[in-house]
């Protein structure tokens, strides 16, 4: 009987430190989490926010990339990352999708401009991506929110295009090395948009230029 009793007090011994572990093993977890939550914050967060953080995923190169996203990447690749768009627009082979932070339209949000050559070529080429997330950074960490002043300092820019949103009026300014940067009326910088070197981004079929305001359909 006493032998039991030693038996059965050790079996809870053992449990109880397995739990304990189990416990502080998932506390790690959980702080590991929050951290990473922390790092991308909601409200500053594009798509690729659903991913461990990591610089390259938020480097724009003009001419060449947004993060992940590449010019003259098959679109299906994209649509594989960022998962159904929330928005989106199709007309003579040419494409726009949008994705906003945890589909919340008043969050960030990552666009495409595809274009398909119809006649000899079905896939849907990557032609523009637009970030409006600060987290998205040049190497001279240009981003959302910077001024015109600054911008200058690093890109040569002219003014393209000014348009009216919701009463409210923006203008863009175009590098021919491949970014463009649509500015609000106090010059600051609301959505950066990384097309072909050479060209002027605002060459679109479809309306790529309004500043966070697609609905969902």
């Amino acid at each position: 009987m006493r032998n039991s009793i030693r038996l059965a007090s050790a079996v809870l011994l053992i449990s109880a430190g397995l739990l304990a572990c189990n416990f502080n093993q998932e506390e790690k977890d959980s702080s590991r989490d929050s951290v990473s939550l922390k790092q991308s914050d909601n409200k500053t967060a594009s798509v690729d926010t659903i991913k461990e953080f990591n610089d390259q995923d938020w480097l724009l190169i003009p001419g060449k990339s947004a993060g992940k996203t590449m010019l003259n990447e098959d679109a299906e690749e994209v649509y594989k990352r960022f998962g159904r768009p929330d928005w989106g627009d199709a007309a003579m082979g040419k494409s726009i999708a949008l994705w906003y932070s945890n589909h919340d339209s008043t969050l960030h949000s990552v666009a495409i401009y595809t274009v398909r050559d119809m006649g000899n070529d079905p896939i849907a080429l990557v032609s523009q991506i637009r970030v409006t997330s600060p987290l998205f950074k040049t190497k001279e960490v240009i981003h959302t929110t910077s001024n015109l002043d600054a911008i200058r300092k690093v890109f040569k820019v002219e003014k393209t295009e000014d348009y009216d949103d919701e009463g409210k009026k923006y203008t863009v300014y175009d590098c021919k090395s491949g970014i463009s940067f649509e500015m609000d009326h106090h010059n600051l910088c609301v959505a950066i948009i990384i097309h072909q070197f050479g060209q002027v981004g605002n060459g679109t079929y479809l309306k790529f230029r309004t500043t966070n305001k697609f609905i969902s359909r």
